[in-house]
Formats: C-alpha cells, sequence, structure tokens
C-alpha cells in the first residue's frame, strides 16, 4: 500500500462530562516527529497516547492536539465550591471582632471571606472515567489520518506510475538512435578533421575516436535508468 505523508483528521467524543476533540495534523518527515498538546489535567496520558500513536505512524511530522470542554463551558479540570460551615465561621468572627473593638460599620466583606483559609474548597474533577474516551477519540482520529493518507498516497501513485511510463515511452525512443549517434559524431569528426587540411597518425586518430566512442555511449545509462524504472514498479506494485 502506497501513503502520503500529508494529512489531517479529526475526531470527537462527546457525553455528559463535555466534549473531547483530537485534531492530527501530518506533514513529510524522514522520521517520525510527534508532537502532542493535551490539556493539563490529560498530562499523565501522554506515554501512553504517544504510544499509541508510534504503533500506527512510523514517519512523518506530526502534531497531535487535544481539547476538552466540560459541558458548563468552564474549566473541566476543577469544580470550586463553597465550605458553608468555615465561612459562616469566619463571618461570625469578624462580626464579634466588630462588637469587640466598638465598631460595627465595617460589616463583612466577601472578597476577604473567600481568601481565607478552607472557605472555597477545590475538587479536580476525576478524569480516570476519560482516559477510555479520550483513547477512542485518537485511536478514531489516527484511522481518519491512515485513510487520508492511504488515498492520498493512491493519488500520487498514479501520477508516478504516469510519469514512469512517459520515462520508459522515452527510453524506449533513445535506444535504436544512440548508435546511430554515436556514428553520426564519429563522422562529423572526421569530416572537421580532413577539412582541415594537415597530415595526422591515423592509429593515433582512431584511438582517439573509441574514446571519444566510449565516452558519448550512453548504453549503460540507459540500462541502468531501466532497471530503476522496473524497481519503481516493482516497489509500487
Amino acid at each position: 500500500m502506497t501513503y502520503s505523508m500529508t494529512a489531517y483528521a479529526r475526531s470527537e467524543a462527546q457525553g455528559d462530562w463535555g466534549i473531547i476533540t483530537v485534531e492530527i495534523r501530518s506533514v513529510n518527515h524522514r522520521f517520525l516527529d510527534l508532537a502532542m498538546r493535551l490539556p493539563e489535567q490529560f498530562r499523565e496520558f501522554e506515554p501512553a497516547l504517544r504510544e499509541l500513536c508510534q504503533d500506527k505512524i512510523s514517519r512523518g511530522k506530526v502534531e497531535v492536539q487535544v481539547r476538552h470542554e466540560s459541558r458548563e463551558g468552564g474549566s473541566p479540570a476543577a469544580n470550586i465550591s463553597l465550605n458553608h460551615a468555615f465561612a459562616e465561621q469566619y463571618v461570625r468572627l469578624t462580626l464579634e471582632l466588630d462588637k469587640l473593638l466598638g465598631d460595627r460599620s465595617s460589616g463583612v466583606n466577601p472578597a476577604e471571606i473567600v481568601q481565607q483559609p478552607q472557605v472555597l474548597m477545590v475538587q479536580k474533577t476525576d478524569i480516570t472515567n476519560l482516559k477510555s474516551e479520550l483513547f477512542l477519540a485518537l485511536e478514531s482520529a489516527l484511522e481518519k489520518l491512515l485513510s487520508a493518507r492511504e488515498a492520498e498516497g493512491e493519488k500520487l501513485k498514479q501520477v508516478i506510475l504516469a510519469k514512469l511510463q512517459q520515462l520508459n515511452a522515452c527510453v524506449e525512443a533513445v535506444k535504436p538512435v544512440a548508435p546511430e549517434i554515436i556514428k553520426l559524431q564519429r563522422e562529423k569528426m572526421l569530416g572537421r578533421i580532413e577539412g582541415l587540411g594537415v597530415s595526422y597518425d591515423a592509429e593515433r586518430l582512431e584511438q582517439e575516436l573509441v574514446f571519444f566512442a566510449q565516452r558519448i555511449d550512453v548504453t549503460e545509462e540507459i540500462d541502468r535508468l531501466v532497471a530503476h524504472i522496473t524497481e519503481v514498479n516493482n516497489v509500487l506494485g
């Protein structure tokens, strides 16, 4: 199978927990150059995600981007709630302090209350249940990427085969005339020498003509080119 290294794919997974989006872009590269952009809450899964990509793709400069949006549109990383018991205690103590100091005008500042320790409770979202959804979304995107690479690879294959056919036609046209070209060049050189009207060593001239014929003989190059055309056809097949 012939694959291109250039492709794009996108996949989504949805649920009550929100939406996971995976996008993969791939361009030409001699080896596999894999870059991953993940939300912080998925960072622990990166080694396993990389392994999954490496199992599917062996070459190309590949960029994988993962996004996670909660249903509420907020950050999926954590849930923030108010610790009512601590907040009420801070409010009560603040009022008692005002009463003790004889200052009843200051009141309670909510911004100061929420800054106190343990008033706001941050509960991290359990993302272990999202792991399987994340990997399914990545695997789906990888399959789409490989399908896109295969489709483009097939188009490139047909282009290359057409070029090889044209090249082979040129080779077949050159083959029968190559010996004639050598003969014509020999006659042309002899005519020029005779036209000079000078004496020359016939044996030495014959040696030079042999060397010249060897230099302009393209038979070896034609044979090598035919071998290359055959090999490329075999590889594409």
